[in-house]
């Protein structure tokens, strides 16, 4: 499972190009099991953590994304393009 809360801060214009900024806090929780069958609430996993969000002309999105968990620490970066 996983909430995630968007907060567009700003959005401007270079040239051609138009850009958004963002922030996301999320709360993720789950757990793995080797049977289907097997799953119930029993030993689930949380995360939580923050991100932010460069949109450029709406069809790319750079997401950087930092998450804290009782296990870890986990840095997180990635590219989302609409095709």
């Amino acid at each position: 499972a996983n909430v995630e809360l968007r907060i567009r801060l700003a959005e401007v214009r270079l040239g051609k190009h138009r850009f958004s900024f963002a922030v996301a806090p999320f709360f993720d929780a789950g757990t793995v099991k080797d049977r289907w069958q097997d799953l119930n609430v029993e030993n689930i996993k949380y995360s939580s953590g923050a991100g932010a969000r460069i949109a450029w002309n709406q069809s790319t999105v750079l997401f950087f994304d930092y998450g804290i968990s009782q296990e870890d620490r986990l840095f997180f970066f990635g590219i989302g393009q609409v095709f």
